[in-house]
């Protein structure tokens, strides 16, 4: 399970020490970053599922954004690379902020490349809120991340989220409009694998996470409106992605 917007240790060890996820044996892995406002990427995991091998923080220091959190562990007994991020927000405006998150995105595409050139068959998982869609070029000509899950070729990324962000849905939402920059992107190889086999994507948009009502009323029930509490979850909504034989 990849997280954003973590502010210290002290949070995951509570999430991880709640006991509806306590009796599952949750751990936890996040570094100390980058980003001003010191919030991180943190990656929440069962270790009866995923072994760890190796972990550490990738470092984005040319525009002190987010680390782009890289796990290596044995999943199904496969070796997995799993890097958790948090691109730049478009706070500054769209055109303003692109090169900010082209910059991370090329940072994925590099080390993408250097798994693929060891071997092409490489089980990769890049998830995250990017803040951008996935037919944006971040996603689409720099990460190089493809919405077509037939390409005959090896070692490329493939974006499950294309066909649902163009069907109208989303996982945040800004002036009425619903975005999708929350996607979890894989390598080729979980398509083709059948133990680790790519079975579908979804956005989790259960009821108890979005306001009551319909339309513009249900949309994610964020934990605060303005500096009021507002008893939600999130502003985004999480999305996963199926795996199995």
């Amino acid at each position: 399970i990849g997280l954003a917007e973590i502010e210290n240790k002290n949070v995951l060890k509570d999430l991880t020490n709640n006991p509806l996820l306590k009796k599952h044996g949750y751990k936890y892995i996040t570094y100390d970053g980058h980003d001003p406002r010191g919030i991180d990427n943190a990656l929440l995991y069962r270790s009866s599922y995923f072994k760890v091998l190796s972990s550490r923080a990738i470092a984005i220091k040319k525009i002190g954004t987010r680390d782009i959190l890289y796990v290596t562990g044995i999943l199904g007994g496969d070796t997995v690379h799993v890097l958790v991020n948090h691109w730049p927000s478009r706070r500054e405006g769209i055109k303003q902020s692109d090169p900010k998150r082209a910059t991370v995105a090329n940072a994925n595409k590099r080390m993408v490349d250097s798994l693929f050139k060891i071997n092409a068959d490489t089980k990769i998982i890049i998830m995250g809120d990017m803040n951008d869609n996935p037919t944006d070029e971040s996603i689409t000509q720099v990460l190089k991340a493809s919405p077509n899950s037939d390409l005959k070729k090896h070692g490329y990324l493939y974006n499950p989220w294309v066909s649902i962000y163009k069907s109208g849905k989303g996982t945040s939402v800004y002036h009425k409009q619903w975005d999708h920059f929350d996607q979890i992107i894989i390598s080729e190889a979980f398509l083709h694998d059948k133990k680790l086999h790519f079975r579908k994507a979804e956005i989790f948009d259960a009821a108890f996470i979005r306001n009551e009502g319909h339309g513009d009323d249900a949309y994610p029930k964020r934990s605060f409106r303005g500096k009021q509490w507002n008893h939600g979850y999130s502003d985004h909504l999480p999305v996963m992605i199926h795996l199995g034989n």
